[in-house]
């Protein structure tokens, strides 16, 4: 499997997983993160579906960045209730999750760097 194969059904199934846990949450949760998934899924359809046209690449990319985001909050304000926060505990990984996937697939072929920090501690050994 071609590993750009490989980031598509990782990127898949964690969509799936977070779906999956908003059925954990009532109706008044639930819906709107349903309908927020949605949207997401059919940005990154679209994002996939132009192919290599970078323009239209990047604001793909922007937006489902910024869809994940305001999942996230929306989810994170659901551990202020007390009947929620076992479910946000297992919520907030899975949206977390998304959003890491889209940042790898996204970042530019070698363009990882060792943080300074990890290279500052292995010179003092």
């Amino acid at each position: 499997m071609k590993q750009e194969d490989r980031s598509q059904l990782d990127e898949a199934n964690e969509i799936g997983t977070a779906i999956l846990r908003c059925d954990m949450y009532p109706d008044s949760v639930r819906n709107p993160l349903r309908a927020d998934f949605k949207e997401y899924i059919e940005t990154r359809i679209a994002y996939y579906a132009v192919g290599d046209d970078e323009e239209k690449d990047q604001t793909g990319a922007y937006k489902g960045r910024r869809d994940l985001r305001q999942d996230l909050e929306r989810v994170a304000l659901q551990a202020q209730n007390p009947n929620n926060i076992a479910i946000t505990a297992q919520m907030i990984p899975a949206v977390n999750a998304m959003i890491d996937i889209v940042t790898y697939q996204e970042m530019p072929v070698g363009s990882a760097e060792v943080p300074r920090l990890v290279l500052l501690c292995t010179a003092c050994d």
